[in-house]
């Protein structure tokens, strides 16, 4: 059997004044982009709405696919789709997953972001009008993380 890949989806999520919203994950800690993984018959677009009302308590609009990433082994056998979405409705909740949920300015992120995710949204906000399709090649965050504390 070939190795799969798992399917992901997240979402840079900008309000009024174009700043991003983040979670901060339950699991540790590190602010992560709305997202997660597909479920049975699930379009990408409709996973990103649904992970950002579960993980922010915002109801989102997507407007396009930014960026199609994949994580290779030895980390990950990934494959990710991130989304370029505004919000429409909602108010910030936590969640089982997150205990907090902010909006940043892309000059304002917070330190505790993994640098495969920091890497992700470089490459997408560098260019926004475009789909961009990158190997992120940078450990993955639980790694990451063990390594810097």
């Amino acid at each position: 059997m070939k190795d799969q890949f798992t399917l992901g989806v997240f979402s840079i999520i900008f309000d009024s004044q174009k700043r991003i919203l983040m979670a901060h994950r339950r699991d540790m800690d590190l602010w992560d982009l709305p997202g997660g993984g597909m479920e049975h018959g699930e379009l990408p677009n409709e996973t990103a709405i649904r992970e950002a009302k579960e993980e922010t308590g915002f109801d989102v609009a997507i407007d396009r696919l930014l960026v199609v990433y994949a994580k290779p082994a030895p980390w990950d056998k990934d494959l990710g789709f991130v989304f370029l979405g505004h919000v429409i409705g909602g108010e910030a909740e936590t969640s089982d997953e997150s205990d907090d949920v902010r909006f940043f300015g892309k000059d304002e992120m917070p330190k505790n972001i993994s640098p495969r995710l920091r890497a992700v949204i470089d490459t997408a906000l560098q260019n926004l009008s475009e789909i961009q399709l990158i190997r992120a090649n940078l450990p993955h965050a639980k790694e990451w993380l063990a390594n810097n504390q």
